[in-house]
C-alpha cells in the first residue's frame, strides 16, 4: 500500500479517479476503486500491468550488472532455482525484498547468530521475528 501510495503521490497530474489491481484501496485522498483481478477485467489496469512488468523486467537486467550471481538477467527477479542457491550462497542485496521468505529467513538466522554472539546468548532463528521491514 506504502509503495502504491508513493507512486500516485509522484505523478504529475492529479488524478479524478484511481483503479487499484486488488480487493483493497489503501487510505489515501483520491476516490479510487478495488478491483479483484482487475487485469483481466479491465483494459486500464491490464495496460498498466504490462507497462510495470516491462519496467521491471528493465530494472532487473540493469541490476544483474551489478549483482550477476543472481540470474536476474533471465529470471527477472522471480524465485528461480538458480537465483534462490545464489541468495543461499550469497545473501540478500539490498535490492532484495525482506518480505520474500528466504530473505526473511536469512535476516533471521543472521540476527540470531549475531545474538547469540552477546556474551553467551542463546538465540533459535525460528523464534526471531522474520517480518523485519
Amino acid at each position: 500500500m506504502l509503495a502504491m501510495t508513493r507512486a500516485v503521490e509522484a505523478l504529475e497530474h492529479d488524478c479524478a479517479h484511481i483503479l487499484v489491481d486488488g480487493n483493497r484501496c489503501p487510505s489515501w485522498r483520491w476516490a479510487s476503486t478495488a478491483v479483484v483481478e482487475g487485469d483481466a477485467k479491465c483494459l486500464s489496469i491490464a495496460a498498466a500491468s504490462i507497462l510495470a512488468k516491462e519496467e521491471r523486467d528493465r530494472m532487473m537486467i540493469a541490476a544483474a550488472a551489478d549483482h550477476p550471481h543472481y540470474g536476474w538477467g533471465s529470471n527477472k527477479g522471480y524465485g528461480s532455482a538458480h537465483h534462490l542457491a545464489a541468495l543461499r550462497e550469497h545473501g540478500p542485496t539490498p535490492l532484495h525484498r525482506r518480505s520474500f521468505r528466504p530473505v526473511a529467513e536469512q535476516h533471521a538466522r543472521a540476527l540470531a547468530q549475531a545474538l547469540s554472539s552477546v556474551d553467551g546468548l542463546r538465540c533459535d532463528p525460528a523464534q526471531v521475528e522474520t517480518n523485519i521491514v
